[in-house]
């Protein structure tokens, strides 16, 4: 809720909202494939508060996922570390064939720098909108419940 508010001030965002597209979320996960409900949850942010954007929307959820995400790294790394051999991989096909994986490398870089250059504008529309939902990330003390 505090992502929410942060992001969009000037909207009063109450419980009973939050808690009520959570529990929609819920209920359709639980019987609906592919997270079907966190995305209706998404959508009825957007339509309840002025001025969201799906965006936007996105970008509060990747910020609430960040702490969860650490501890997940962690304990992954905690697994693959403490067990001989996890990190042996064999890679004998970029060392029998390094011209075409280099190839491919160049490849990708020339298409990733040709659709900035291409879509450079919409990007940065792109880039403000998911500003607003990280906008949270800028005052940490109103992420722990301080003064919204």
């Amino acid at each position: 809720m505090a992502i929410l508010r942060v992001a969009y001030p000037r909207v009063e965002i109450t419980v009973r909202l939050v808690v009520a597209a959570y529990a929609t979320a819920v209920a359709m996960n639980s019987f609906l494939p592919a997270n079907i409900g966190t995305w209706v949850m998404l959508i009825m942010f957007m339509t309840v508060i002025a001025g969201a954007t799906f965006t936007a929307m996105i970008s509060g959820i990747a910020v609430q996922k960040i702490p969860f995400s650490i501890f997940n790294i962690a304990v992954y790394l905690y697994l693959f570390l403490s067990v001989a051999g996890s990190f042996s991989i064999k890679l004998s096909w970029l060392a029998d064939h390094w011209v075409l994986a280099t190839a491919i490398a160049a490849a990708a870089v020339f298409l990733a720098l040709l659709a900035t250059r291409i879509f450079r504008k919409q990007w940065r529309k792109l880039r403000e909108q998911l500003f607003v939902g990280g906008a949270v990330l800028r005052s940490p003390s109103r992420a722990r419940g301080g003064a919204v």
